[in-house]
């Protein structure tokens, strides 16, 4: 016969408890549901970098930040009236979406503003026009 709830000490069923809700926290892989991580977290740095008071220094990782997400949006639109499921493709499968996708990426970078590469930055801004003369 199987113990019943009732004679379980408190302990016991503490720790069954934290055996159930113990692997749903902290676990989730967040690059599944966000295109956008290297670039929010690009913004965050720079905030940081600027002890938080000069927003305005930091506009060139906003601005790819937010081209990042326009990106991802509409593809993830296009997939849906497609058919294609998972919507936003797998870490893995960004890359193809990218190239497949790069008349959307055309769009949204010529109607973004124009930046200058940050210097502070250690990363490449890649949702962001990139003047072909500079170097």
């Amino acid at each position: 016969m199987a113990a019943s709830t009732a004679s379980l000490s408190l302990s016991e069923k503490e720790s069954k408890v934290e055996k159930k809700t113990k692997h749903k926290h902290n676990t989730a892989d967040h690059s599944l549901n966000s295109a956008c991580l290297r670039e929010s977290k690009m913004s965050l740095d720079c905030i940081a970098r600027h002890n938080y008071e000069d927003n305005a220094k930091c506009e060139p990782e906003f601005q790819n930040y937010r081209n990042c997400k326009k990106f991802w949006t509409q593809v993830q639109w296009r997939r849906f009236f497609r058919g294609q499921r998972p919507t936003l493709p797998l870490p893995e499968d960004r890359e193809q979406a990218k190239k497949d996708n790069a008349d959307i990426m055309e769009k949204i970078l010529a109607s973004s503003p124009k930046y200058k590469l940050s210097e502070e930055s250690s990363e490449p801004l890649v949702f962001r026009y990139k003047d072909p003369d500079m170097k």
